[in-house]
């Protein structure tokens, strides 16, 4: 209790003062360590404490941060982030000295650039590869742990990704830089067909008596070098349409390969096929256009531009787009196929092709090569173009072609220079990989080209080859038009004369409505009636080759008399009658009889009836150059029962 004091002091002051207090004094928390991980802008800094049990935590630094938490986590951080960052403990209410870590927060450096890159063969590693700027570090794929050793040895085809390190901050890997390697110089091969083609069209599918469900068109690629197909298509047209159905392809085809493109199925279900790609288009079993585009886009016209398709087939002889001239038609059972497997292309749809039950090839068909560089053209045309494919072993090339007369198998070696075979020049693309030619010729020629490499890197600078094979183009005589021993002919309208029924001779002959221009008459084509005189025009194809001159015929076509009239049955009584008894009830001039509706004989009048057979009459009209002659009027002859005939003559003796 207190004493010494001057307070006045009562038992109950004296009772407050000897009350005890009880003190605590907390221990202030060990100042945390500060740390962190994450020196580079665009990835994470962690900041870290160590920890004290049930103690919180505050942290404080650049740009006003804060946070809670005992160890931050900052997702993506910048260089602002730059600075001291102070952390303090704080447990049962007693806050630590600041803990404080530097951090520093350098730019991450952007991504290496760099093109593909083409090398002379030898040693070549990643430190062969130039970026910009100078690669730190090489990986083998865009994403990945896949971080290559350095100087690692680099091949050919291969795309390699690289970063570059600053401040110890590797940038983002770079896009794929594609490395080739020449090798040894080839001047490569020649070839005729330099884009793919249309190599079998099928429209029967599903129809009845079909060996297939489905309709289908199959491709080929009979060049050396596969092609992607992403991005085209396949269409098709009615005989005579102009509005095109696409559809759209897929993947890639190999060289010599096949694909397979599967359309509509019809209500008979049939052999089935495996395709590459599968569409719906609905194909015409007999005639119709089909078309190999490079792009997704309708064609539009009868008969497109060439500059707007790669390949044309025109099926049907009434159809209106084609190259050169349309094929025959086919049928539920047979399909077009463009000859050697596909690798015949002459632009002539009726010579390039034949026809045969269908066969569908695909991707998985065994590869044809197209080994022999042939071409057939027509005498007075100019051959297709040429190409030489698969030059290697430079940074690019020059082209020399050659020709020499006759069927010549190409030079070999290194001299371009070689007896018979004469510079095409400049001209016609004759220095290019491609030689188009424009000038027609008239005998067999041998064509052949010359490549030297040049260009950059030059790894065979200067050096000169002949490239594999010649082109052979063999050169077929143009026929003469077609022949007639009569000009003018003339026809009667109930025959339903057609252009068929002109009377000409040659070979494959087509019909038009001009002498010059138009597209062919459809099959069929009925003459022109009213007895008009009207002028039709002829052409013959021989081993692919049309005239080019065209024979006209003019024709008269006359009307029909109308059939007679008369009455049918007529009747007579027994005995022996004649056809010349039928003629005065029959109403019409010139009457005929017949003893069939078609293709019977001619019955004279003295012919005897036989009852209750048909006779048939017409009458005709005379015009000039033809008797014009009725359809038949069917007459049945009936003769009755014998007529009565008199007792014979009796003597009566009568007495009187």
């Amino acid at each position: 209790y207190a004493t010494g004091n001057t307070c006045g002091q009562t038992n109950t002051t004296q009772g407050l003062a000897s009350n005890a207090v009880m003190v605590t004094v907390n221990p202030t928390p060990t100042t945390p360590t500060a740390g962190s991980t994450g020196t580079c802008s665009g990835t994470a800094l962690s900041l870290t404490a160590t920890a004290i049990t049930s103690a919180t935590y505050s942290w404080t630094g650049p740009n006003s941060f804060t946070d809670a938490n005992q160890n931050p986590l900052v997702a993506s951080a910048n260089t602002a982030m730059t600075g001291v960052y102070s952390v303090i403990a704080t447990l049962n209410g007693c806050a630590s000295a600041s803990g404080t870590v530097a951090v520093t927060i350098n730019t991450t450096p952007a991504a290496p650039t760099g093109a593909a890159q083409t090398f002379c063969n030898g040693t070549l590693t990643t430190n062969s590869i130039v970026t910009s700027p100078a690669a730190t570090n090489w990986y083998s794929a865009a994403t990945g742990v896949n971080l290559l050793a350095a100087g690692a040895t680099i091949s050919n085809g291969q795309n390699y990704y690289a970063t570059q390190i600053t401040n110890g901050c590797e940038s983002p890997r770079s896009l794929g830089i594609n490395v080739t390697i020449l090798n040894t110089f080839n001047p490569g091969t020649t070839t005729v067909t330099n884009h793919l083609v249309i190599s079998q069209v099928y429209g029967g599918g599903g129809n009845t008596g079909a060996q297939y469900t489905n309709d289908f068109i199959e491709i080929f690629n009979p060049t050396p070098s596969a092609v992607t197909l992403t991005g085209w298509s396949v269409q098709y047209a009615s005989s005579t349409g102009t509005s095109w159905t696409a559809q759209a392809l897929s993947g890639s085809i190999g060289a010599g390969k096949y694909y397979l493109i599967k359309l509509a199925a019809g209500t008979a279900v049939s052999g089935a096929i495996t395709a590459d790609v599968t569409g719906t288009i609905a194909m015409s079993a007999t005639d119709g256009k089909v078309a190999l585009v490079n792009t997704t886009t309708a064609l539009t016209g009868a008969n497109p531009l060439p500059s707007s398709y790669i390949d044309l087939v025109g099926y049907g002889l009434g159809t209106n787009g084609f190259e050169g001239s349309p094929t025959l038609s086919i049928s539920n059972t047979t399909a077009l196929f463009r000859n050697s497997y596909g690798c015949t292309d002459n632009n002539q749809n009726n010579s390039d092709f034949y026809i045969a039950a269908p066969n569908p090839r695909n991707s998985s068909t065994t590869m044809n090569f197209c080994g022999s560089s042939l071409q057939t053209i027509c005498a007075g045309s100019a051959p297709l173009p040429m190409t030489v494919f698969g030059a290697s072993g430079s940074g690019s090339f020059t082209y020399q072609w050659y020709y020499q007369t006759g069927s010549v198998t190409a030079p070999t070696g290194i001299s371009a220079v070689v007896a018979g075979w004469t510079s095409l020049g400049s001209a016609q693309g004759a220095q290019t990989s491609v030689y188009t030619p424009t000038t027609p010729i008239n005998a067999q020629t041998s064509y052949a080209v010359f490549v030297t490499a040049s260009g950059t890197p030059t790894c065979n600078a200067g050096a000169g080859q002949w490239a594999t094979g010649a082109i052979v183009v063999s050169v077929n005589a143009v026929p003469a038009a077609p022949t007639t021993t009569n000009a003018q002919q003339y026809f009667c309208s109930n025959s339903n004369p057609a252009i068929e029924n002109i009377s000409v001779t040659g070979s494959s002959i087509s019909w038009y409505s001009a002498a010059t221009g138009g597209t062919p008459l459809a099959p069929g084509t009925l003459l022109t009636t009213g007895g008009t005189t009207n002028s039709y025009f002829a052409t013959q194809t021989v081993n692919g080759c049309s005239s080019p001159i065209r024979l006209e015929v003019q024709t008269t076509v006359y009307a029909s008399p109308a059939s007679p009239f008369g009455t049918s049955p007529q009747s007579f009584c027994g005995g022996t009658h004649t056809i010349s008894e039928l003629t005065p009830s029959i109403t019409g001039p010139s009457i005929l009889w017949y003893n069939a509706a078609t293709s019977g004989t001619i019955l004279t009048g003295a012919t005897p009836i036989v009852s209750g057979t048909h006779y048939y009459a017409t009458q005709s009209t005379t015009n000039t150059g033809i008797v014009c002659e009725s359809n038949v009027l069917d007459v049945i002859a009936v003769i009755n029962g014998n007529s009565i005939t008199p007792p014979a003559t009796q003597n009566i003796l009568i007495n009187i």
